[in-house]
């Protein structure tokens, strides 16, 4: 396979991109949505395996996250939309008979979600893994008001967003990398996590169908989203082009966690399955 790395100017920002693709004829694109904090090369193991399944896969740093540029945790949903839209672009540029999924985690879990809701258009399906619907614990609606009312205020705020680490995956606690990752932070925007909230439920909430065939995964001891939520959100939208896969002892990130090898097999199988 070959991989490539590359700084593109986008939406006033540098951003950092990284994609591999198989040696071969890919059989689909594969645009990935890291989540909130981190960076698209945390997920280098997973990139690898749907390349090697022979998916071209492509990833980026959000604003404010990784190596893009912007002030540490500041971003919008309605600017990641735009970021994900102008990949989803490039992309089909370059092969538009090619069919493209996108694939979220946690934050970017949720942004895949909001995007495919509101522009179906040219995807094939979503897989979705812990997706931020809702935080843990979940706040009150007048705490919700008032950060929406502190975000718009100050769009630049951030906090720390105070998830430890050690709630990741089951190993985490041990051997510490998280921390040590430098492109890491635990930085969010007020009017970020306001976003998070007031979207996450509004999907949840809509009556319409899920518009694309969908997997979603989710840990049943998840301690960063709401994994009921989640089950949810599936339940609601429950059809035969949406698949859930509930893992109860799994925590955040299903992708780290000791049976990584079930999760990237079961996604790569379900993208293969609608190619």
């Amino acid at each position: 396979m070959r991989t490539s790395e590359e700084n593109l100017t986008l939406l006033n920002h540098t951003i950092y991109s990284y994609t591999a693709v198989p040696n071969d004829t890919a059989r689909a694109n594969v645009l990935l949505v890291h989540g909130r904090g981190e960076h698209c090369r945390r997920y280098d193991h997973v990139i690898l395996k749907l390349a090697a399944a022979g998916f071209a896969v492509a990833a980026f740093d959000h604003i404010g996250h990784g190596r893009s540029g912007g002030k540490r945790g500041v971003y919008r949903y309605e600017t990641a939309w735009e970021l994900i839209g102008a990949f989803r672009d490039r992309i089909l540029a370059e092969n538009p008979e090619r069919p493209l999924f996108l694939y979220g985690h946690s934050l970017g879990g949720a942004l895949v979600l909001t995007y495919a809701q509101r522009f179906p258009d040219k995807l094939r399906g979503v897989v979705a893994t812990s997706p931020g619907l809702g935080t843990v614990p979940g706040y009150p609606n007048i705490l919700v008001s008032v950060l929406g009312k502190i975000g718009r205020a100050f769009p630049t705020l951030t906090v720390n967003n105070g998830l430890p680490s050690e709630n990741l995956y089951h190993q985490n606690g041990n051997d510490r990398s998280y921390e040590k990752d430098q492109y890491n932070h635990s930085r969010i925007a007020l009017a970020l996590a306001y976003d998070l909230i007031t979207f996450g439920r509004d999907l949840v909430e809509r009556p319409d169908p899920f518009p694309l065939p969908l997997l979603l995964m989710q840990g049943g001891s998840d301690r960063c989203v709401d994994a009921e939520l989640t089950a949810r959100f599936a339940r609601k939208k429950g059809n035969e082009t949406v698949a859930f896969k509930f893992y109860p002892d799994g925590y955040h990130e299903l992708h780290n966690e000791p049976f990584r090898e079930e999760i990237i097999e079961t996604i790569v199988d379900w993208i293969g399955s609608r190619i």
